[in-house]
């Protein structure tokens, strides 16, 4: 939701921006900042931030024991401007785990409107733990200089491809888990995805008695990203009579999640990451930077790039992007360009600047977007949303509770080498997240824990959507999680990004409107095409 790649373990990764449209909000009363919000067990809705309402709902942190206290959930609405009193609300959640809802829907409530129409109230919502909703498990309390440099530490060790970074990766785990140990209370345990899907829930049901529905008839319509798909499919498990309509898009496999292991979520990275060398060639001198006269040639050309960069660095030194010198590393393009391939048709032309400006000897657009310089004013409204590199540990740790553990070197290294088996290419960045479980002291109530046994006849089928070619969901994980809810559809778009959403398509934006509105499946075996390919994508 920033224009910098950001680094979550399967975050999705948007870059769309609100613009500002005509309201009829009183100024006067707009609120500016959540602490003006007082937390409310209703839905009292105030205009905020220009265009949109919000409110805080009190939930318990324990629906089972109200006696451990309460937690504040941020909501913002967008209503579009000729939407009528019976429009349904829509909740979202952009993924991560830990992404922000509430920075979904400020930064890209134009393009959804698009999609769904103007039936429909867009509803983000920040998941607990997450941003400005309760409870906190950020470690360092909002300093973002400390918070910043810390990601930074991690960052330097992501690729796994020296005995030292593995080494130095474990025992970093360890000190953040003791770290975090000593700065977090006991309300970090009620974070899981179970007590979110049950404050969806809260949400449903009081959004019907504002509206003077029986609370029987309340259901959920919903779409989920990337771990929203988790989520997603959590609440359609635990309360099936419930679903309304939910869309999952980029879906992972929420078994493979549940269990700690996300097995197979590599599996088609390899395929995404080389499509770069294809497009760029199709695309020609004119639209790739780095063009070359074939796909050999220009993936030949990287490799060489690579080979130099591992033995001579490039020293970046231009104080409009490092406070201090800095260099562009072979790891730090490596991850790049793994993580580009998110979002092909906005990533790859930039990535190819990029690489363009490398083989010049000029760092200064890679270490920008990987924001991998340190900080030390640490302007917070110069960098990321606060912690969201880091956002994800609490919610994974308590989602797997101790079902995967990595508790020794060896089984780190056992690990990536199963890794590396599914992806040469990205394997040695798909470690480090769940690694860091591995000394997290909060574990969830038994009344929010899942074992993960998925599926369930839903009041109303699912769609769940799904690129040919995903980097972090392969398709089959969708093909498993459709497999699991009797009456569900698979729709396909036969592009290459992490979710549908990131490859744009007329073809699939109408089935999701018709699901949405009129509750009508995709036939079996349906695929589109994208509106465009890499290179080719106008600005939207």
């Amino acid at each position: 939701m920033r224009s910098t790649i950001k680094f979550g373990l399967a975050g999705l990764v948007f870059s769309v921006h609100g613009f500002a449209v005509p309201t009829e909000h009183n100024t006067t009363d707009m609120v500016t900042d959540w602490s003006q919000i007082t937390p409310s067990t209703d839905l009292q809705w105030k205009p905020c931030f220009e265009n949109f309402t919000c409110t805080r709902l009190e939930v318990p942190l324990d629906y089972e024991d109200s006696s451990v206290g309460t937690a504040a959930i941020a909501f913002i609405k967008y209503t579009p401007d000729n939407a009528t009193k019976a429009a349904k609300d829509v909740l979202f959640n952009p993924g991560g785990p830990g992404n922000s809802g509430v920075s979904l829907i400020t930064d890209s409530y134009e393009k959804f409107t698009k999609i769904l129409g103007p039936s429909y109230n867009l509803v983000g919502f920040d998941p607990r733990g997450v941003q400005y909703s309760e409870p906190n498990v950020d470690c360092f309390h909002g300093d973002a200089k400390r918070s910043k440099n810390f990601v930074i530490e991690l960052l330097e060790r992501t690729t796994l491809n020296t005995e030292e970074k593995i080494n130095a990766q474990f025992d970093l785990s360890s000190a953040y888990g003791d770290f975090c140990a000593g700065q977090l209370n006991d309300s970090a345990r009620y974070v899981s995805t179970p007590a979110v899907a049950r404050d969806m829930l809260t949400y449903v049901e009081k959004e019907a008695t504002r509206r003077g529905e029986a609370l029987d008839d309340a259901k959920l319509y919903y779409m989920g990203f990337s771990y929203g798909t988790v989520l997603g499919s959590t609440f359609a498990t635990l309360f099936p009579e419930r679903v309304g309509r939910v869309a999952l898009d980029g879906v992972v496999d929420a078994t493979q999640y549940y269990d700690g292991s996300w097995a197979t979520y590599l599996q088609d990275s390899d395929v995404a990451i080389k499509s770069f060398f294809q497009f760029c060639y199709n695309a020609g001198p004119k639209r790739c930077a780095y063009y070359a006269d074939s796909t050999r040639e220009i993936e030949t050309r990287y490799q060489q790039l690579l080979y130099t960069m591992k033995d001579h660095p490039i020293p970046v030194f231009d104080t409009n992007s490092v406070e201090v010198p800095r260099l562009a590393t072979y790891d730090m393009l490596r991850f790049y360009f793994f993580t580009s391939s998110y979002r092909t048709e906005a990533n790859f032309p930039v990535l190819a600047q990029v690489l363009l400006d490398l083989e010049n000897h000029n760092g200064s657009s890679l270490i920008t977007l990987t924001g991998s310089a340190p900080c030390y004013d640490c302007d917070k409204s110069k960098l990321p949303i606060l912690n969201e590199d880091l956002s994800p540990i609490p919610i994974l740790c308590a989602d797997a509770d101790r079902r995967f553990n990595l508790t020794t070197v060896m089984d780190l290294k056992e690990n990536l080498a199963e890794r590396m088996g599914m992806s040469t290419l990205a394997g040695e960045f798909g470690t480090n997240l769940v690694l860091y479980c591995r000394k997290w002291a909060f574990h969830p109530p038994e009344s929010q824990k899942f074992d993960g046994k998925l599926g369930a006849k839903t009041a109303a089928p699912l769609l769940f959507t799904s690129n040919r070619i995903d980097p972090s969901t392969p398709l089959k994980h969708a093909q498993t999680m459709h497999s699991f809810f009797p009456g569900s559809a698979l729709l396909v778009n036969n592009g290459i990004s992490h979710c549908t959403i990131n490859t744009p398509s007329d073809c699939m934006h109408g089935h999701i409107r018709r699901y949405f509105d009129e509750g009508i499946l995709p036939p079996a075996n349906t695929t589109c095409e994208p509106n465009s390919q890499p290179f080719f994508a106008e600005a939207e």
